[in-house]
């Protein structure tokens, strides 16, 4: 059936009052529905009336994607490949270049820790068949997104620590995690094209309209570079090998934990859908954080060490105060978020802290 068909039906009159639509034929047959069945409507609140089979009812086919890859670096195919998981698809088959020995070790490294759902069925020497078996309704989206912001903001808290006690092993942990972290936002997208792909899907995902899947997008986005920030600063802790001065370490921990807190509180509003909490973290960031951060940079420059251990102290204020950014946009799309619940009727609470 072709996606982009659109139906004509005239509306008519049933008995005294009730007005009815006819279905299209071809849609009936390819979702398998027959007299008696039962469908769900939803209205939109730009009057559209989206119509599926109910739950009981539904039979969805796998959706099916055949990925070719010929000539290609590893880097390469794994970016394809994970354009095609986070596009929503649940049957991958893999067709490889006849040589291509350095490809598969690669993809079956990102499947085992970048695609979370995704399992290799079957391989030969130039073929792979995948299929993921994780759906929302298992693993909400809304959930996914507050189990990323918690891996990221214990990231943030251990890459300072790891900093001004130069703790490599604290370092690489955080390093580590934020594989988990990539993880989340691959799935998160993913499940979001699955809700725009299939509308009825969006029970129990903890999208409540259609509308929100892009600033869901957004956010899970601004998690995902905060991971890769904190990530940033552990790396530099492995590097740097003079400690800062105590009254130096003493302010950037200090920064390090209010930054961490300006991020917890940007994703509490988007869970209460909290405009006055949003704004209150826009506010911190730009008005306080900023010259904060100037401050502690002018301290830096003063701190008499070595360039190369000056710039990389600087790029670790850098990457807090990116954080801090990061944020900020989170909460402009929790205030997004509450004016699209204020412009609904008899919206639920999205989830509980």
């Amino acid at each position: 059936m072709s996606r982009a068909r659109e139906y004509l039906r005239r509306v008519q009159l049933t008995g005294r009052s009730s007005l009815t639509v006819s279905l299209p034929k071809d849609w009936v047959r390819a979702v398998g529905l027959s007299p008696g069945s039962i469908v769900k409507m939803s209205p939109g609140r730009d009057m559209s009336l989206v119509i599926f089979p109910a739950e009981s009812e539904r039979r969805e086919p796998h959706k099916e994607f055949l990925l070719k890859l010929g000539d290609v670096k590893p880097d390469e195919a794994v970016r394809e490949l994970i354009s095609v998981y986070q596009a929503g698809f649940d049957i991958i088959h893999l067709k490889l270049a006849t040589k291509a020995p350095v490809l598969k070790p690669a993809i079956k490294d990102t499947v085992r820790r970048r695609l979370m759902g995704m399992e290799i069925l079957s391989e030969s020497a130039n073929e792979m068949l995948m299929q993921c078996f994780t759906q929302h309704m298992e693993f909400p989206i809304l959930q996914a997104l507050i189990r990323s912001a918690d891996i990221a903001s214990s990231m943030c808290e251990d890459a300072v620590s790891a900093f001004i006690g130069r703790n490599g092993q604290l370092a690489s942990e955080v390093i580590q995690r934020d594989d988990e972290v990539d993880r989340l936002f691959h799935y998160i997208i993913r499940q979001l094209n699955v809700i725009l792909d299939r509308p009825g899907s969006i029970e129990g995902s903890g999208i409540e309209v259609l509308n929100e899947c892009l600033s869901f997008s957004a956010i899970a986005k601004s998690v995902e570079r905060i991971g890769d920030h904190a990530s940033s600063i552990a790396q530099i802790s492995m590097e740097l090998g003079e400690k800062p001065s105590e009254n130096l370490a003493s302010e950037i921990s200090s920064m390090g934990k209010s930054v961490q807190k300006i991020f917890k509180s940007s994703i509490h509003a988007v869970i209460d859908r909290d405009k006055r909490r949003a704004n209150q973290v826009v506010d911190e960031v730009f008005q306080n954080m900023r010259p904060r951060y100037g401050k502690i940079v002018e301290k830096v420059m003063r701190w008499r060490i070595t360039p190369r251990s000056v710039s990389l102290t600087k790029t670790v204020l850098e990457d807090l105060m990116r954080i801090a950014e990061y944020s900020a946009d989170i909460a402009e799309q929790a205030i997004f978020l509450s004016i699209i619940r204020q412009g609904g009727s008899g919206s639920s609470s999205m989830a509980n802290r």
